[in-house]
C-alpha cells in the first residue's frame, strides 16, 4: 500500500510539475539550482564569524558522512529505482545528468541538506527554519521533476537529521577537549 501510494504522489507531482512552463521553471529551480545557492549561503555565513565558521565547518561535515557514508551505505542494502526508471508515465524534468543508473532512495539532496538545516538550527534557529524550508521545497521539486518518490524524501530527511545530530554533540563533546 506504503509503495502505491508513493507511486501516486509522485505521478501526481509529476503532472503538476510538467504541466506547464512556469511549473518546469519551478520545479527545475527548485530541483536543481536551490541547492547552489544554499551552499554559496553556507560559506557565506562561514566567513561571518568565528562562532559561524564552526558551525558551516560542523554542517559541511554532517553533509560529507551522509553523502559519502550514510547515502553509500542505503543504497547498497535497499537499491531502489528512480520514478521515471520504474515508470513510463513519469517523466524527468532534471536534464543536469544521467540518473538512470543511480538509486532513489534515500534522496541524497535531501539528506544532505536537512544535515545542514539541522547543525544550522541548533546555532541559530531562524536560519534553521530558512534551510528546513528550502530543503523541504528541494525535495518536493524533486519528486516533481520525476527523480525521487516522496519516501526519499522523508527517508533521506529523517537520516539528515538524525546525522545532523549526531555530528552537533560529536562536534560539542570534541571542542570541549580542545
Amino acid at each position: 500500500m506504503m509503495q502505491s501510494l508513493d507511486l501516486f504522489i509522485a505521478m501526481q507531482l509529476n503532472m503538476i510539475g510538467s504541466s506547464s512552463k512556469v511549473f518546469v521553471s519551478i520545479t527545475t529551480f527548485f530541483a536543481e539550482y536551490l541547492p547552489y545557492i544554499l551552499i554559496v549561503i553556507v560559506v557565506f555565513l562561514g566567513l561571518q564569524s568565528r562562532k559561524w565558521f564552526w558551525t558551516a565547518g560542523l554542517s559541511i561535515i554532517a553533509a560529507g558522512v551522509t553523502r559519502l557514508i550514510i547515502k553509500p551505505l542505503f543504497v547498497t542494502v535497499y537499491a531502489r529505482p528512480r520514478p521515471f526508471v520504474e515508470d513510463e508515465a513519469i517523466h524527468t524534468l532534471v536534464k543536469t545528468f544521467s540518473f538512470e543508473n543511480t538509486q532513489s532512495f534515500p534522496s541524497g539532496h535531501e539528506i544532505f541538506f536537512s544535515a545542514i538545516a539541522t547543525v544550522m538550527y541548533v546555532h541559530d534557529k531562524r536560519w534553521g527554519i530558512f534551510f528546513f524550508v528550502c530543503a523541504v521545497l528541494m525535495g518536493i521539486a524533486r519528486v516533481a521533476a520525476g527523480v525521487h518518490y516522496p519516501s526519499d524524501i522523508l527517508g533521506g530527511l529523517v537520516l539528515g537529521v538524525f546525522t545532523g545530530i549526531v555530528v552537533v554533540f560529536l562536534g560539542k563533546r570534541m571542542l570541549i577537549r580542545v
